[in-house]
């Protein structure tokens, strides 16, 4: 009798492990999936900053043109490279609403890290183009302002540049949580 009541015991303990494992599993998948919707919120957040804020340098950039504060051609071309920028954030925010992270988390984790090397592809082409407009502005800007306009170019680039790299390696933090999280959910599905 004894040894049939410790198999019953067994058994039924046994279950109980089985049934909290399963939670566990359950509730792990579920915080996971909860992490990966507050990193993908927060990127979807940033981009649509981004173009807003692209949005906005163009409108500054066209009025200023209006009033003559600047060269023709430098008008010109920070108009040209802001309508890109508007241009690219309007396919990134695109390309975020798209996903659907109902998904699979692996075909989620492919298109994530496509985006990820489309983000540093963009922070190496964002460099070169900030270093071009820096070069072609005093250019076409030597006889137009004074040296202490000039002066105040460089600050800001300067001042944009830092911006930009501490704001492009905040992004980079944020693509890499949600890429983490993919790979666990990823993970806790095998």
């Amino acid at each position: 009798m004894e040894l049939q009541d410790i198999k019953a015991n067994w058994d039924v303990l046994s279950k109980r492990i089985d049934k909290l494992e399963i939670e566990n599993d359950a509730l792990l998948k579920e915080i996971s999936n909860n992490k990966m919707k507050s990193n993908f919120g927060r990127m979807k957040r940033t981009e649509q900053r981004l173009l807003w804020v692209s949005v906005f340098a163009f409108i500054y950039i066209a009025v200023i043109g209006f009033y003559g504060a600047l060269s023709i051609a430098t008008i010109i071309m920070f108009c040209f490279i802001l309508l890109l920028s508007i241009i690219w954030q309007l396919y990134r925010v695109r390309f975020l609403n798209k996903l659907n992270l109902l998904n699979p988390p692996i075909e989620l984790l492919r298109k994530m890290n496509r985006y990820k090397i489309e983000s540093k592809y963009r922070f190496i082409i964002g460099l070169f183009v900030a270093f071009l407009i820096i070069t072609l502005t005093v250019i076409f800007e030597q006889n137009y302002v004074s040296p202490t306009t000039m002066k105040g170019i460089y600050g800001g680039a300067v001042i944009g540049l830092i911006l930009g790299l501490w704001y492009d390696r905040q992004y980079l933090k944020q693509l890499n949580a949600l890429i983490a999280e993919l790979k666990e959910i990823t993970e806790c599905s095998k």
